[in-house]
């Protein structure tokens, strides 16, 4: 029998399986003559056919009818078992289903989705917090940040010792529900119609198929915003091809009075955190941190499985897990990604052990070094659990820091490029 772990994410409700077998898709759903159309296609019908869309029915899940007399459905259940059919039709048959969820879904929903999952013929073994899941991937004390489509949660995992190993447990959670996703895109396109209504007095949002469009390369800019400073947005209109460029401090300003929330819950309680994967976008707007892990790798389906049959009472009962025992070994595969990995700085062949404190100067494209804290120089730190502490950054030059202290990453001091690298065994 196939296990597959489903992530219930309407941002991308991601299934697989321990022969590494991946399918993913947004949670969004086009209705016509034909039935039930889910995921990418419904996404780009979504602003050109809204009469036919629905992307909400997963956040509102429920078996209250609409009150549009809809073909193929009657409810948001319905819409939702029929993605979750094909979901679990991609994992391939005879499907024994883990269940990860974020603490958004109510008792009751959560109830009305392991209705579905019988309904479809599929065995569910498990249904666990996926911030629980996150954070025994990583193995730390963390929050743990997600996006969804309409909203994004924050959830603390505490770890605390066990006589065999570790346990985690959620302790705290915020919701924040209007800023998902699609609040995003929303903002983006907005600014995107101002530019355009100031530059030719032409609504993109008031023309279904250039709307369209505009949502299309949103989400795909978005995506690809971390490899630029600047997205750039090709409109037609009726006097032809319009260029409307953001730059990344645009997205940031835009973004600021909710990202302002997550600072003051998140950041501001100087406890580690991590993003998962579905809210990689974050990252983009964040300044250097000393306690961010990085985005949480893909859970290890066999890995959760085992932790789950030793976590589950011999009545094999479907209960939701916000709380888990693991020993050593389930530690020792849990993290099987290290987030820091760096141990020295290197600049023209030259590497500098990072274990104590450290002060260096950027001068004629030269660096100089010296041990210690000196709060004349133009950075001071020191790498400590593998994070790094600033004790001084000089406001005089044009400083940035990487946002996860690892191999690979780059610390600028005005166009000087310092490189991280991992020395093992040096």
């Amino acid at each position: 029998m196939t296990i597959a772990l489903l992530e219930l994410n309407d941002l991308c409700l991601k299934i697989s399986t321990k022969e590494s077998k991946i399918y993913s898709e947004c949670g969004f759903a086009l209705i016509n003559e034909s039935g039930i159309n889910t995921g990418e296609e419904a996404y780009k019908s979504n602003w050109k056919y809204p009469d036919k869309c629905l992307n909400n029915y997963w956040l509102f899940l429920d078996q209250n009818l609409f009150k549009k007399n809809w073909r193929w459905a009657r409810h948001n259940a319905d819409i939702a078992y029929a993605q979750l059919n094909k979901l679990l039709n991609n994992a391939g048959s005879s499907t024994e289903l883990i269940l990860s969820v974020p603490q958004t879904f109510s008792s009751e929903q959560l109830s009305l989705i392991s209705g579905l999952i019988k309904a479809s013929n599929t065995k569910l073994r498990a249904v666990v917090d996926d911030s629980l899941l996150a954070s025994m991937t990583i193995n730390e004390n963390a929050w743990i940040i997600d996006m969804q489509l309409h909203q994004t949660t924050m959830t603390f995992v505490e770890k605390s010792a066990s006589d065999s190993g570790s346990i985690f447990s959620v302790t705290d959670h915020e919701t924040l529900p209007n800023f998902g996703f699609l609040h995003i895109c929303n903002l983006l396109a907005q600014e995107v119609s101002n530019k355009l209504i100031k530059n030719s007095r032409y609504d993109p949002l008031h023309d279904g198929p250039a709307a369209q469009s505009l949502f299309n390369q949103i989400k795909k800019n978005l995506l690809e915003i971390k490899d630029r400073s600047e997205v750039v947005f090709k409109i037609k209109g009726p006097s032809g091809i319009s260029e409307i460029s953001l730059d990344l401090l645009e997205i940031k300003t835009l973004l600021a009075s909710e990202w302002r929330k997550i600072s003051n819950k998140v950041l501001k309680s100087n406890k580690p955190f991590a993003i998962k994967g579905s809210a990689q976008l974050l990252e983009k707007i964040l300044d250097s941190s000393d306690r961010y892990l990085g985005i949480v790798p893909d859970f290890d389906i066999d890995h959760v499985s085992k932790v789950i049959e030793k976590n589950q009472s011999e009545k094999n009962e479907i209960v939701k897990f916000e709380s888990m025992k693991t020993d050593e070994k389930d530690l020792s595969r849990a993290n099987t990604v290290d987030l820091h990995t760096a141990t020295h700085l290197l600049f023209n062949n030259k590497a500098w052990n990072l274990d104590n404190q450290l002060s260096i100067n950027i001068e004629d494209n030269s660096i100089k070094t010296e041990p210690g804290i000196n709060k004349n120089s133009d950075l001071a730190f020191v790498l400590k659990n593998g994070r790094l502490d600033i004790f001084h950054c000089t406001d005089s030059k044009n400083i940035k820091l990487p946002k996860i202290f690892k191999a690979g990453e780059l610390i600028t001091i005005n166009k000087t490029e310092i490189l991280l690298i991992e020395v093992q065994n040096g």
